[in-house]
């Protein structure tokens, strides 16, 4: 089990691996789906997925996790804002109004 997240005033509590493998599974995706989603690197969810010492969910990613297995529904609202993120960071620098 991976230790707990903390914060100044409260602790997130852990979740086993298994507990993210069974949500992953919940909501329908795949490993890459789900990575996609949380914006995360695939080999994020192999880790969390395998239990690997060190290398669990923390911080905000611990606290999205809770939040997704408590209102599932929530997934198309996180797919869609991750979609938006990633059209913008492929837009051209012409179109951000940038200056090379």
């Amino acid at each position: 089990m991976f230790p707990a997240a903390t914060t100044t005033e409260t602790v997130v509590p852990a979740m086993d691996p298994s507990r993210i493998k069974d949500l992953r599974v919940a909501l329908g995706m795949t490993r890459e789906e789900f990575a996609d989603a949380l914006g995360l690197k695939l080999r994020a969810i192999f880790y969390w997925e395998a239990g690997e010492p060190g290398r669990g969910p923390t911080g905000p990613a611990l606290i999205l996790l809770h939040m997704l297995e408590r209102h599932p529904r929530r997934i198309k609202e996180i797919q869609e804002l991750a979609a938006l993120a990633k059209a913008e960071e492929e837009e051209p620098d012409e179109k951000k109004g940038r200056r090379r």
